[in-house]
């Protein structure tokens, strides 16, 4: 069938249709991640399931693509569609109701991070987030998604209990291990792919309400030191309380590490743990005893929205400072050129989780790499010129961290 040229709101529908032509289409569209927004046709902010249903059916009648938007946070554009249609439920299925008794959380699949630990935490409890919270949780889930609680509690995907999946062929039913356990299984392996999760029911585990955390600020020149230090603790083998990241980005064009430390106890305890990091040359010490929340709220200052983005990651088995020192210097010279390249490279060490299942980049004591680089792109500029710059540096870095450790790309 043709599509039309005004894209018409489908009989019973009860969100919000939007178009082109709609004051808000430019809200719609857009994203953390400015080179991740595309001219959707239709965004369709669904309300409940009879919505995800009419949409996916709008779509295969008039053959568009679709996808599903939550948080909106993918820098690939995953939660964007150029000239198709976007199934949004972050502005109408963003609902938490905690049962305490149960220790459960029913989610909506709209639900940023941050709502569900702040409703969480009103009962002593949480659930397996991220480290920002700004993300949605189903696009956290269906990737597996992982966190300060993952060592302990293993990954976001561990603690689903149910969902409620609309199937690409716009079929409504709930998963769960007793019911219709293959579409649960395939929740947790084909993730996305399966069609749009509405709804989460969630596993919650006991949190005490204040843990040790921070950032520990380094000048560069710490580097081989500080994966001295690191070396040590990570083959002591942490505990399931422990958790670190380590970011090294360019401050006023100096490279600087910030280290984010992670212990679900108290100050003592934590600074008794790491000791040894906190011996290092630093330039600012900015841990203590805070909030579980605020916590979670360590790095947003690191990603802010509005700029493009570049990213990606690697698996390694183990730290090399000559890898380390070589890569940087790569990711570094982007910030001296005159497109205002803002590159970071984050080291995440999380301890191997308990739970078992298909998701194995996350299962091993592995170590996560992420190369990040942000930018600005402005009137007259030459969007792919500059992604392929970055593209480039990134790859090259990589291929360093991948020569002196031997992992697997993500």
């Amino acid at each position: 069938m043709m599509t039309s040229s005004t894209p018409l709101v489908p009989i019973g529908f009860k969100g919000d249709w939007i178009t082109p032509s709609h004051p808000d289409y430019s809200s719609a569209i857009s994203r953390w991640a400015v080179s991740s927004e595309r001219r959707a046709k239709v965004v369709a902010f669904v309300k409940d399931e009879e919505d995800v249903v009419l949409a996916i059916t709008y779509s295969r009648n008039e053959a568009l693509q679709w996808v599903v938007c939550g948080g909106g946070h993918s820098p690939n554009g995953a939660s964007s569609s150029e000239g198709g249609v976007v199934i949004d439920v972050s502005r109408y299925m963003n609902q938490v109701r905690v049962d305490p008794e149960r220790m459960l959380a029913h989610v909506g699949g709209g639900t940023r991070g941050g709502v569900i630990d702040e409703c969480c935490s009103r009962y002593g409890l949480a659930a397996v987030g991220g480290t920002f919270r700004q993300i949605g949780i189903g696009g956290l889930i269906l990737v597996g998604g992982y966190g300060w609680q993952t060592p302990a509690h293993g990954l976001s995907t561990d603690s689903v209990i149910e969902a409620t999946v609309v199937t690409r062929d716009g079929t409504v039913l709930t998963a769960s291990k007793t019911e219709n356990p293959d579409m649960f299984s395939k929740l947790r392996v084909l993730g996305p792919k399966i069609g749009v999760c509405t709804a989460f029911s969630l596993k919650l585990y006991p949190q005490r309400h204040t843990v040790y955390a921070g950032m520990l600020l380094l000048p560069f020149a710490e580097m081989q030191s500080l994966t001295e230090v690191t070396d040590r603790w990570w083959n002591r083998e942490p505990s399931a309380a422990e958790g670190m990241i380590q970011v090294l980005s360019v401050d006023d064009m100096k490279p600087v590490i910030r280290v984010f430390l992670f212990y679900n106890g108290s100050e003592s305890e934590g600074r008794r743990v790491y000791r040894d990091f906190l011996k290092l040359n630093l330039l600012a010490d900015e841990t203590r005893e805070m909030s579980y929340q605020e916590a979670n709220m360590m790095q947003d200052n690191l990603a802010p929205s509005g700029f493009s983005v570049y990213r990606k990651g690697l698996v390694r088995p183990a730290m090399s400072y000559r890898a380390i020192h070589e890569a940087t210097e790569i990711m570094n010279r982007l910030s001296l050129e005159p497109d205002g390249f803002r590159p970071t490279i984050f080291f995440e060490f999380f301890p191997a989780p308990k739970a078992n299942t298909p998701i194995d980049s996350r299962r091993s004591a592995s170590l996560t790499t992420l190369l990040n680089v942000m930018w600005d792109v402005g009137d007259g500029d030459d969007g792919d010129s500059q992604t392929q710059r970055v593209r480039e540096a990134v790859g090259q870095a990589i291929s360093i961290l991948e020569l002196e450790t031997g992992p697997s790309r993500m």
